[in-house]
């Protein structure tokens, strides 16, 4: 018996799916989601869902009786037809979103002409099915008497869905580890969805939902997946930081080889502290408009991403890394040239380098490493770009690249060992303090700097734990014995501005000094202000409640740093240390009027000075000269381990 359909059907909902996914595309083409193999499959998902919501309004317009008598069975049939073809490429055109998601256009590409026809086979049968229909009608018939009513053929259309779904589902479980538990329900979702409006529709005949379920599963990419503010820096018009780490997660996941070209603006920082931020935008966005403006032929469909304080980088499958050295080539000259701005001239100092993955660097967490480590790594003085297959056979390269293992290796293992610099007393004539300094010492690499361990622990969260593990191990020092024997007075502790951020470092630090049974004002806690504060009312809570807890507080590398005469006077210092590049330029004549008023100035403020780098007698003589209090150098002695420290204060110090 034939099933008769949606004579009466109510199509509202097909409505509110055309309002849906129209929004969506309106969205899509305002903020500019155009660039990108996955942002053009969603949008060719969209088009095609769209299309097939508005031939199903209109085929169910001519389904209804008072209108099937005014059209001929050809238009009834092409009608139908049309909205069953388009139904029929909903689910593989989703199939194909979801490999590009998973696996990359590129991959896509790659494969062979035999597997893209087993792809595209059922909904081939189907088409040509639905092709066949008007001729001899199997899958649905229009009758003047009843109207439009399906046939049992139509069931096909079911089966074609269930071998997309199990295909889909196969495909998201493979490739599950690049995808959030969050986006796997999402791209998921489509199929609950379906399910549920074909069993309404089931259940009621007359409720057209599939379409409006459809576009529900659209939205849910769209927030889930289609992220704008994760996906596209709105500013710049370029891919995000978020999604070259996605990216790169992709392409290392399926070995897919690739070129990538960084551009970083060595002087980026300079160029941020003198330009408006309005015109700071325009700088980068003229770059990257160049930078695609000049990309030879095979590199038109690379991803371009801002990965912040002025580094580009451009990926692109697929191609030569002779032909990714012309590009740099072209861009170098390019960007060596002063850019023109409202009439002001800005030179930039560019550095550009490239590399195959996986011929050059050829793991994750390589990569990401890099971009970290990559204005460093680069020659300082290099006229030209550079191949980083030079660079990555380095110890430099391999250590920087490795650093956040050894950093998480010497935690578990408490490899990290302190070491102390005495710091001489002017007044009292012996050496009353030390700066407690932390090496890190690894079997592969020898000692590793902490210019490099110490970054690398601030931006992973282990400078946390290290700051624990000195603060615990300083405190044990100050309890021992042979401490009080040697005549020092108080230790010099290192605080990283992530540490003074901490809610709970003073009852960090009181718990520690009740633990030892030592002093409070036996420890110095020296603060570097070499950054922004994000947090500076929490900052300033904690610097007090560690000084009314009775601990002295310095401020290290003065000079060198964000802090100004306001924070000098605002902060409760007892001590100020002055950075060794005061120290460095002192016989110019310039350099010494500066150095006299800025003691003379911390005189006045009640602060005591301590100079830091001082490596010959003359030095010590001149700040002596100029009633410093307190000396620290090579001159005196370098970081000693602390039996050798405790040893060279018993020898020195007068009893």
């Amino acid at each position: 018996m034939p099933q008769q359909s949606n004579l009466n059907a109510i199509y509202t909902y097909d409505i509110c799916a055309v309002i849906i996914v129209g929004l969506i595309l309106f969205s899509l083409y305002f903020k500019k989601l155009h660039h990108g193999a996955i942002n053009k499959s969603f949008i060719v998902l969209c088009f095609v869902v769209l299309l097939t919501t508005l031939a199903d309004l209109l085929g169910l317009y001519y389904s209804k009786p008072e209108t099937i008598q005014t059209i001929t069975p050809f238009w009834f049939y092409a009608f139908q037809s049309s909205y069953f073809i388009l139904r029929c490429l909903n689910i593989p055109v989703y199939a194909v979103y979801i490999i590009i998601c998973a696996e990359g256009w590129e991959s896509l590409k790659k494969k062979s002409f035999l597997s893209k026809i087993l792809f595209l086979l059922p909904s081939m049968l189907i088409i040509s099915c639905l092709l066949i229909n008007p001729a001899k009608p199997f899958m649905f018939e229009h009758d003047p008497v009843i109207g439009y009513h399906r046939l049992p053929g139509m069931l096909l259309m079911y089966v074609h869905a269930v071998i997309y779904m199990v295909f889909c589902l196969i495909i998201i479980m493979k490739y599950r580890h690049l995808f959030s538990r969050v986006v796997r329900i999402s791209l998921i979702s489509m199929f609950p969805l379906q399910i549920a409006a074909i069993l309404i529709q089931i259940y009621n005949s007359n409720l057209v939902i599939e379409m409006f379920a459809t576009s529900c599963a659209i939205l849910m990419f769209t927030v889930t997946i289609q992220r704008p503010e994760l996906l596209i820096n709105w500013e710049l018009g370029t891919n995000t930081k978020h999604m070259y780490f996605s990216d790169l997660k992709r392409l290392t996941s399926l070995k897919t080889p690739a070129t990538i070209l960084f551009i970083n603006i060595k002087n980026y920082k300079d160029i941020k502290n003198y330009l408006p931020r309005e015109k700071l935008i325009i700088v980068l966005k003229n770059i990257y408009a160049e930078t695609l403006e000049h990309a030879p032929h095979d590199f038109r469909n690379a991803e371009g991403y801002y990965l912040d304080n002025g580094l580009f980088a451009i990926l692109n499958a697929q191609v030569s890394k002779q032909s990714a050295k012309k590009y740099a080539d072209i861009l170098y000259v390019l960007y060596s040239q002063p850019a023109v701005l409202d009439k002001l001239e800005i030179h930039l100092v560019p550095q550009i380098g490239y590399y195959d993955y996986p011929d050059d660097i050829g793991e994750y967490h390589e990569l990401i490493s890099f971009i970290q480590s990559f204005s460093s790594l680069m020659p300082p003085n290099a006229k030209t770009p550079v191949d980083i297959a030079r660079l990555t056979s380095t110890k430099n390269f391999r250590l920087r690249n490795e650093i956040d293992s050894i950093v998480a290796d010497a935690i578990v293992k408490e490899k990290f060992q302190m070491y102390y610099q005495p710091i001489w007393s002017v007044t009292k004539k012996k050496f009353i303090s030390a700066e407690a300094l932390i090496r890190l010492p690894d079997e592969k690499y020898g000692f590793v700097s902490p210019e490099i361990f110490i970054p690398a622990a601030e931006r992973s969260g282990a400078i946390y734990q290290i700051g624990d593990f000195i603060i615990d191990d300083v405190c044990r020092f100050i309890a021992r014995e042979a401490f009080r024997k040697s005549g020092l007075e108080y230790i010099e502790i290192n605080l990283a501005v992530a540490q003074c951020l901490q809610p709970d470092l003073p009852e960090k630090i009181r718990t520690c000094v009740e633990k030892y049974r030592i002093r409070f004002s036996q420890l110095n806690l020296e603060i570097t202000e070499r950054e922004t504060i994000a947090d500076q009312a929490l900052f300033d809570r904690n610097i007090q409640k560690l000084a009314d807890m009775g601990m002295m507080l310095s401020l290290d590398d003065y000079g060198t740093g964000y802090s100004n005469i306001q924070r000098i006077t605002a902060m409760p210092l007892d001590i100020v240390k002055i950075d060794k590049s005061f120290v460095d330029k002192k016989d110019e004549q310039s350099m010494q009027t500066i150095i006299k008023k800025t003691i003379t100035m911390m005189k006045d403020l009640n602060k005591e000075i301590v100079i830091e780098g001082i490596e010959d007698e003359s030095s010590v003589d001149f700040f002596t000269n100029l009633d410093c209090d307190f000396i620290q150098g090579f001159y005196f002695s370098k970081p000693l381990p602390e039996d050798a420290f405790i040893e060279f204060c018993l020898s020195r110090n007068v009893q």
